[in-house]
């Protein structure tokens, strides 16, 4: 009969433990908090106004406080393609405190700002009116402001 040696088991390697990361957490995306602008005046109205009597191409600004009384002494800045300038409002109190006005040349577009803060208000330019006798005239753009904050 033939003998059977039994050999011993061949030893196999064994990696050592490894390190399971643990799970980490996740932050949920945050919104950073943005501060609300602050303006020095809201428009309240912009609309193209025509007289008959006047016919001249005017920005018209009337700024008044929260209870709706004008207020006078309001810079306002005007600001076209090749230049800039301003006026106050209340120059004309025969009109109202609030009332300022700007000449327009036709056919050039403005932009206005009252404050520092306020967004100006573009694309103003005379619009085309017509008279009672069928005469067209340039006229006005009338902005009225509210002082806010």
């Amino acid at each position: 009969p033939r003998a059977t040696v039994a050999l011993p088991p061949t030893p196999t390697a064994t990696q050592p433990p490894t390190d399971t990361p643990l799970p980490t957490a996740t932050t949920a995306p945050t919104q950073t908090p943005t501060a609300t602008p602050v303006h020095d005046f809201t428009l309240l109205s912009r609309e193209n106004y025509c007289n008959d009597l006047e016919r001249k191409p005017l920005i018209i600004v009337d700024v008044v406080d929260a209870q709706g009384n004008g207020l006078p002494g309001v810079k306002v800045t005007v600001n076209w393609a090749n230049g800039q300038d301003g006026f106050v409002t209340g120059l004309k109190p025969e009109i109202s405190a609030s009332y300022g006005d700007f000449e327009m040349d036709v056919g050039t577009w403005y932009s206005v700002q009252l404050g520092s803060r306020t967004p100006p208000v573009a694309g103003l330019a005379a619009p085309t009116c017509v008279a009672a006798d069928g005469a067209p005239y340039p006229g006005a753009v009338r902005l009225v402001f509210q002082r806010g904050g």
